[in-house]
C-alpha cells in the first residue's frame, strides 16, 4: 500500500500473512515421500517468490500473477492433468477440479463442503497423516478381500 500526505508519496506499507512453521515441515515431509509440490497463487510475483523460498518450493514450480507462467495457466495445466493430484485450498473451483480436495478449516463453508478432506487446524502436516491413514486403510481392505476370497 502506498501512503500519501497532501497528495504526495510519503511511504509504502507491505502486508504479508505469516507462514506457519508446520507448513514448512509438512511440505518437506511430502517432498521426502516423493510428492511433487506446486504452488498456485493469486499473489504477485514478489510475494509468491518470498513464500516459495520460505517453504522450500522451487519458484519454477510456482504459478502466480505477473509471472511468465501465469496463475490461470497454472490452474489450467493442473486442472486438465490426468495425473492424480490433491489440492489444498480455501477456494471452491480449485477443490472441485482436484482428484482429492483438501479444504482448509478456516475457509468458506461451501469450500469445506467441496473438499474430500478438511484440515480443521489448517496444519499441512495433516496431509501427511491423511496419506498414511489412507495407505493403511487400503492395506486393510486388501487383507479383507484376500480373506473373503479364500
Amino acid at each position: 500500500m502506498f501512503i500519501a500526505v497532501d497528495r504526495r508519496f510519503a511511504g509504502l506499507i507491505a502486508v504479508a500473512d505469516p507462514i506457519k512453521a508446520s507448513s514448512f515441515e509438512g511440505i518437506q515431509q511430502l517432498k521426502r515421500d516423493g510428492i511433487k509440490i506446486v504452488m498456485v497463487t493469486g499473489d504477485n510475483h514478489t510475494a509468491a517468490a518470498a513464500v516459495a523460498s520460505k517453504l522450500g518450493i522451487e519458484f519454477e514450480q510456482t504459478f502466480c500473477r505477473g509471472k511468465r507462467r501465469t496463475w490461470s495457466r497454472g490452474c489450467r495445466l493442473w486442472g486438465g492433468s490426468s495425473r492424480w493430484r490433491a489440492t489444498v485450498s480455501t477456494m471452491l473451483p480449485a477443490l472441485a477440479q482436484a482428484n482429492v480436495g483438501i479444504a482448509m478449516g478456516r475457509g468458506a463453508d461451501v469450500a469445506i463442503a467441496a473438499g474430500g478432506i478438511t484440515l480443521v487446524s489448517g496444519d499441512l502436516r495433516g496431509i501427511v497423516k491423511a496419506r498414511k491413514l489412507s495407505h493403511k486403510t487400503i492395506g486393510n481392505i486388501r487383507q479383507n478381500l484376500f480373506c473373503i476370497l479364500l
